[in-house]
């Protein structure tokens, strides 16, 4: 149900310009943790319900499925996603990375104080 509404939501963002440009404005905040609390804070106001954590598997499984999908290609097979899912994406692994380097961060400090 909540990847329905995740691509649901995405979906009214490319057809809707007043979305886009609120997305726009969200995705080119840094944080990517407050990123996807405010995409998740849109969609409810437009009565479309999930959570950070839906959203983050969903964007982790789309890229991985572009992963597979660069290899498709060379054999002639493509998938295209739309404009807000592969900025979407990206925002989402640039959230990841943070946290994992902001942990391995933590975890040096601790270990070597």
């Amino acid at each position: 149900m909540s990847r329905d509404n995740i691509i649901k939501f995405y979906k009214l963002v490319d057809e809707n310009p007043k979305l886009k440009k609120k997305m726009q404005k969200i995705e080119s905040k840094k944080s990517g943790k407050d990123v996807l609390d405010k995409i998740v804070a849109l969609a409810g106001k437009i009565n479309i319900y999930f959570t950070e954590d839906e959203i983050n598997d969903y964007f982790l499984e789309k890229d991985n499925q572009m992963d597979k999908s660069e290899s498709q290609k060379v054999s002639g097979g493509k998938k295209n996603f739309t404009k807000g899912e592969i900025a979407a994406a990206k925002v989402t692994r640039k959230a990841i990375v943070n946290s994992a380097t902001r942990l391995a961060e933590t975890n040096y400090s601790e270990t070597y104080k």
